[in-house]
């Protein structure tokens, strides 16, 4: 019996799939007690298993398409938000010095004048010609 899911596009066929995770479970229940004694890791594990029923011609088609798209997906994001936070920190610490060294001790007139005279902020006449008119 085939499962054809439209959002899905892995195809299992569930009755192999069953026999296939039969086999893993004693594989399984095996490995289970050296596993947690040497506190080995997922993908660890997984080697294991496949290689087992590799020797021992026990067909793992549908339980490693599978394992294929679950070991893919990271446990959890902490790397990623290690690095926003460190980037924030970084760029925090970048304007508030940005801000001191060049603003500080300015008037507000004087923070106006200086972003006015910016050669960055400073319209050319040609952009003066082709901002619309605000008045109608």
């Amino acid at each position: 019996m085939e499962n054809n899911r439209n959002n899905s596009n892995i195809k299992l066929d569930e009755d192999n799939l069953f026999n296939e995770f039969s086999h893993v479970e004693q594989i399984f229940k095996s490995r289970i007690h050296e596993w947690l004694k040497n506190s080995a890791k997922v993908e660890v594990k997984w080697c294991e298993i496949f290689e087992f029923t590799k020797d021992h011609n026990i067909d793992t088609t549908n339980i490693s398409k599978i394992e294929e798209y679950s070991l893919a997906i990271p446990g959890t994001n902490a790397a990623v938000e290690w690095i926003f936070s460190t980037i924030n920190v970084l760029w925090t610490d970048e304007k508030k010095s940005i801000f001191e060294t060049h603003f500080k001790n300015l008037s507000c007139n004087e923070l106006i004048d200086e972003i006015n005279s910016a050669q960055k902020y400073t319209k050319t006449s040609k952009e003066e010609i082709d901002m619309p008119s605000s008045s109608k």
